[in-house]
């Protein structure tokens, strides 16, 4: 586990970062989702449309299946059983008026909007861990993009299902990917999936990279 969470994990936090898109293509209605089987079977494409621009990003898994019991404009699914989140805020939330802020401190803010949010509906107790943020370089038309990890567990049960969040700001959004898992074998994997999606988000450069109809 200390492996997999090692290769989130990296050296201090960026300066100022620029996540807007130089160029995106438009595919979809902004919004949706479109999730595409990898050729080799091994994987999933998740195509997210918004008003910036459209995106891309995998995850491994041989197993797709949606939350049916999603509440409505929720983006719920899982992966070979595993389940995740994801979700946009607009970045415009976390900045102050006339304010400058780079990704850090955006994310920063966001975590603590979400933890605040969470202990005020927790029925239970619940702690949060720190485990890391990542810088990644730009990469094929796709800025440099600051990824945050970190983790929330039911305080004093062990066993219990825990929930990991990976954050990065992405034009105008904070974007988030959510994992709960119940086991380690869930937890690596689990931590193998945040992992990809750090390693290959990348914005579409044209229409020819949009997902097949």
């Amino acid at each position: 586990m200390n492996a997999m969470k090692s290769t989130i994990t990296a050296i201090g936090l960026a300066a100022l970062l620029t996540s807007g898109p130089c160029h995106s293509a438009r595919c979809g209605v902004p919004g949706s989702l479109n999730v595409n089987k990898s050729a080799n079977g091994s994987a999933f494409i998740f195509y997210p449309s918004r008003s910036y621009g459209d995106s891309r990003f995998v995850l491994p898994g041989k197993e797709f299946q949606k939350d049916l019991s999603a509440p409505p404009g929720k983006v719920q699914f899982f992966v070979d059983g595993i389940h995740y989140e994801f979700l946009t805020t607009p970045k415009a939330q976390f900045v102050v008026e006339s304010e400058i802020a780079d990704d850090a401190t955006v994310l920063a803010r966001h975590t603590a909007y979400e933890r605040k949010y969470i202990l005020k509906v927790a029925k239970t107790g619940k702690e949060f861990h720190e485990i890391g943020s990542r810088q990644r370089p730009p990469v094929e038309g796709t800025p440099a993009l600051l990824f945050r990890l970190w983790q929330m567990t039911v305080s004093k049960k062990k066993g219990d299902p825990s929930q990991y969040f990976l954050t990065t700001v992405i034009g105008d959004d904070v974007a988030m990917l959510s994992a709960i898992v119940g086991n380690g074998k869930d937890e690596v994997q689990a931590l193998r999936a945040l992992d990809s999606f750090a390693q290959t988000f990348k914005f579409l450069l044209s229409e020819e990279s949009c997902p097949p109809t």
